[in-house]
Protein backbone atom coordinates (compact mmCIF):
# COMPACT_ATOMS: atom_id res chain seq x y z
CA UNK A 1 0.00 0.00 0.00
CA UNK A 2 1.44 3.66 -0.53
CA UNK A 3 -0.13 6.91 0.74
CA UNK A 4 -0.75 9.31 -1.82
CA UNK A 5 1.26 12.51 -1.43
CA UNK A 6 0.49 15.79 -2.78
CA UNK A 7 3.77 17.00 -5.10
CA UNK A 8 4.18 20.50 -6.49
CA UNK A 9 7.11 20.51 -8.87
CA UNK A 10 8.42 24.85 -9.79
CA UNK A 11 8.84 25.61 -11.82
CA UNK A 12 5.43 25.26 -13.52
CA UNK A 13 7.24 25.42 -16.69
CA UNK A 14 11.03 24.43 -17.18
CA UNK A 15 13.27 25.52 -20.26
CA UNK A 16 15.36 23.19 -21.39
CA UNK A 17 17.45 26.10 -22.38
CA UNK A 18 17.56 27.21 -18.32
CA UNK A 19 20.68 27.35 -16.63
CA UNK A 20 19.66 26.84 -13.56
CA UNK A 21 21.11 24.28 -10.72
CA UNK A 22 18.42 22.99 -9.29
CA UNK A 23 13.99 22.02 -9.98
CA UNK A 24 12.36 21.92 -6.54
CA UNK A 25 9.71 19.86 -4.98
CA UNK A 26 7.30 20.06 -2.29
CA UNK A 27 6.01 17.11 -0.98
CA UNK A 28 2.50 17.13 1.55
CA UNK A 29 1.49 14.12 2.85
CA UNK A 30 -2.11 13.32 4.73
CA UNK A 31 -3.39 13.32 8.23
CA UNK A 32 -1.98 11.36 10.04
CA UNK A 33 1.76 11.57 8.34
CA UNK A 34 4.31 13.66 9.10
CA UNK A 35 6.78 15.16 6.45
CA UNK A 36 9.69 15.20 8.70
CA UNK A 37 9.65 11.45 9.35
CA UNK A 38 10.09 11.28 4.85
CA UNK A 39 13.39 9.62 4.48
CA UNK A 40 15.00 11.94 1.74
CA UNK A 41 17.41 9.63 0.72
CA UNK A 42 15.03 7.40 -0.63
CA UNK A 43 13.13 10.13 -2.70
CA UNK A 44 12.92 9.62 -6.58
CA UNK A 45 12.13 11.39 -9.56
CA UNK A 46 10.08 9.19 -12.20
CA UNK A 47 11.79 6.73 -10.35
CA UNK A 48 15.05 7.59 -11.74
CA UNK A 49 16.23 10.27 -9.78
CA UNK A 50 17.36 11.30 -6.42
CA UNK A 51 17.21 13.59 -4.76
CA UNK A 52 19.83 16.07 -3.69
CA UNK A 53 20.96 15.65 -0.35
CA UNK A 54 20.17 18.78 0.72
CA UNK A 55 19.52 21.42 1.20
CA UNK A 56 16.02 19.86 2.46
CA UNK A 57 13.75 21.61 4.43
CA UNK A 58 10.45 21.28 6.26
CA UNK A 59 8.12 24.57 6.18
CA UNK A 60 4.71 25.39 4.80
CA UNK A 61 5.68 26.81 1.22
CA UNK A 62 1.79 27.09 -0.23
CA UNK A 63 0.61 29.05 3.17
CA UNK A 64 -1.83 26.26 3.79
CA UNK A 65 -1.39 25.36 7.34
CA UNK A 66 0.17 22.15 5.93
CA UNK A 67 4.12 21.01 6.98
CA UNK A 68 5.50 20.27 3.24
CA UNK A 69 9.14 19.20 2.65
CA UNK A 70 11.08 20.53 0.39
CA UNK A 71 13.37 18.65 -1.78
CA UNK A 72 16.08 19.59 -4.68
CA UNK A 73 16.81 17.44 -7.88
CA UNK A 74 19.43 18.06 -10.36
CA UNK A 75 18.32 20.25 -13.27
CA UNK A 76 20.76 18.92 -15.95
CA UNK A 77 19.43 15.23 -15.00
CA UNK A 78 15.84 16.14 -14.75
CA UNK A 79 16.15 17.54 -18.11
CA UNK A 80 17.70 14.77 -19.96
CA UNK A 81 14.70 12.46 -18.80
CA UNK A 82 12.25 14.77 -20.29
CA UNK A 83 10.28 15.53 -23.47
CA UNK A 84 8.75 18.99 -24.52
CA UNK A 85 5.19 19.04 -23.76
CA UNK A 86 3.28 19.09 -21.10
CA UNK A 87 4.76 15.99 -18.74
CA UNK A 88 3.93 14.28 -15.44
CA UNK A 89 6.46 14.55 -12.24
CA UNK A 90 6.08 11.53 -10.08
CA UNK A 91 7.80 11.59 -7.56
CA UNK A 92 8.05 8.32 -4.83
CA UNK A 93 9.30 7.89 -1.04
CA UNK A 94 9.26 6.27 2.04
CA UNK A 95 7.69 8.01 5.14
CA UNK A 96 8.03 5.73 8.53
CA UNK A 97 8.39 2.70 6.51
CA UNK A 98 5.46 3.07 4.18
CA UNK A 99 5.89 4.22 0.41
CA UNK A 100 4.03 7.25 -0.76
CA UNK A 101 4.04 8.46 -4.77
CA UNK A 102 2.73 11.44 -5.66
CA UNK A 103 2.64 13.70 -9.01
CA UNK A 104 2.59 17.27 -10.72
CA UNK A 105 2.14 18.38 -14.24
CA UNK A 106 4.89 20.46 -16.09
CA UNK A 107 5.30 22.27 -19.53
CA UNK A 108 8.81 21.62 -20.89
CA UNK A 109 9.42 24.21 -23.79
CA UNK A 110 12.69 24.20 -25.92
CA UNK A 111 12.14 27.29 -27.49
CA UNK A 112 8.74 29.80 -28.13
CA UNK A 113 8.14 29.15 -31.61
CA UNK A 114 8.25 25.56 -31.26
CA UNK A 115 5.78 25.58 -27.82
CA UNK A 116 3.16 28.67 -28.70
CA UNK A 117 0.25 26.47 -29.04
CA UNK A 118 0.59 24.50 -26.12
CA UNK A 119 -0.17 28.68 -24.85
CA UNK A 120 -3.58 27.90 -25.99
CA UNK A 121 -4.30 25.14 -24.53
CA UNK A 122 -2.82 26.30 -20.76
CA UNK A 123 -3.12 29.65 -21.19
CA UNK A 124 -3.00 29.85 -17.24
CA UNK A 125 0.74 28.98 -18.32
CA UNK A 126 1.36 32.19 -19.79
CA UNK A 127 3.09 33.66 -17.07
CA UNK A 128 5.45 31.52 -16.60
CA UNK A 129 6.30 31.03 -20.00
CA UNK A 130 7.00 34.61 -20.55
CA UNK A 131 8.87 34.70 -17.20
CA UNK A 132 11.08 31.60 -18.34
CA UNK A 133 12.01 33.09 -21.75
CA UNK A 134 12.50 36.59 -20.33
CA UNK A 135 10.41 37.83 -23.20
CA UNK A 136 8.13 41.52 -22.74
CA UNK A 137 4.38 40.95 -23.93
CA UNK A 138 4.41 43.26 -26.59
CA UNK A 139 7.44 41.19 -28.03
CA UNK A 140 5.37 38.26 -27.58
CA UNK A 141 2.16 39.73 -29.09
CA UNK A 142 3.98 40.59 -32.17
CA UNK A 143 5.69 37.05 -32.40
CA UNK A 144 2.62 35.49 -31.84
CA UNK A 145 0.77 38.15 -34.75
CA UNK A 146 3.66 36.86 -37.18
CA UNK A 147 3.25 33.12 -36.09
Amino acid sequence: MSIQATVDFKPDVLNLRSKGKWVTVYIELPDGYDVSEINASSIRLNEKISAEPCPVEVGDYDRDGVKDLMVKFDREKVKSILKTGMQTITITGIVAGTPFHGSDEVLVIANLRQNFPLLFLQPSLFPQILKQLKIRKRAFLRLGEAY
